[in-house]
């Protein structure tokens, strides 16, 4: 039976790849792929370690990741200087580590993601996007960075249909489930560039926890990097 399959390559993850804290949603959602894909109980799967990025290994294909532009925030100390990206200020991820993903070239033009003509690390450029962030699961990684922050994967829209982010990591981060690894946990949230011109703000006053961002479609929101911050 295909449960029985699916218990099977749970075992192997665990034995290959030790750092889910496997959870009843990731049963779910491996069995809906294999029967996506028609895989039955007698088909053969061969498992492989894409990549192994500080000593995490993710299920994330090497051509999607731009090392150059990975960033260690862990113990960065800014002095309370102020970093601005799209005309909006950028709270950098202090306390994580960004993996970079390789996104440059990937859509129409680089400007939204300030490629060119940036005076210094703390200034905008012109039409620039601003910086958010989403809290998510670590077997959720490659899904987002393959096909994007996709609508039809939202289940709860309290302040209206959209893709929900924020501009502040600590925020995202109580919408991180954590996972294991070698004897500690970690939690993981993707950084992304949300379109302003369609950006819909709620205020802390209104959520009760931070400021949400709302982008209408997967369009308005485009991931750039993985965030990773040891937590035990």
């Amino acid at each position: 039976m295909l449960i029985t399959l699916v218990d099977t390559i749970l075992n192997l993850l665990i034995s290959v790849v030790p750092i889910f804290e496997l959870k009843s949603k990731f049963h779910e959602e491996l069995e809906y792929i294999l029967t996506s894909y028609s895989i039955v109980s007698s088909d053969i799967i061969n498992f492989k370690k894409v990549v192994d990025i500080g000593s995490l290994e993710l299920f994330i294909p090497p051509d999607q990741l731009d090392t150059r532009y990975n960033y260690d925030f862990t113990n960065i100390n800014d002095n309370k200087r102020t970093f601005m990206r799209g005309n909006f200020n950028y709270n950098r991820p202090y306390g994580w580590k960004r993996f970079a993903l390789k996104v440059l070239d990937k859509y129409e033009d680089n400007t939204w993601f300030g490629a060119e003509g940036r005076k210094n690390e703390q200034h905008s450029t012109q039409n620039e996007w601003p910086v958010c962030y989403h809290g998510t699961v670590i077997y959720n990684c490659r899904s987002i960075v393959e096909n994007g922050c996709l609508l039809s994967k939202g289940k709860r829209f309290r302040f209206g249909v959209g893709i929900y982010s924020t501009p502040d990591i600590n925020v995202a981060a109580e919408y991180s489930l954590k996972f294991a690894h070698k004897g500690s946990y970690y939690i993981v949230v993707i950084q992304n560039r949300v379109n302003p011109k369609s950006l819909i703000k709620i205020s802390k006053m209104k959520t009760n926890i931070g400021e949400y961002w709302i982008a209408p479609t997967g369009d308005d929101i485009r991931p750039y990097g993985i965030c990773i911050k040891k937590v035990l």
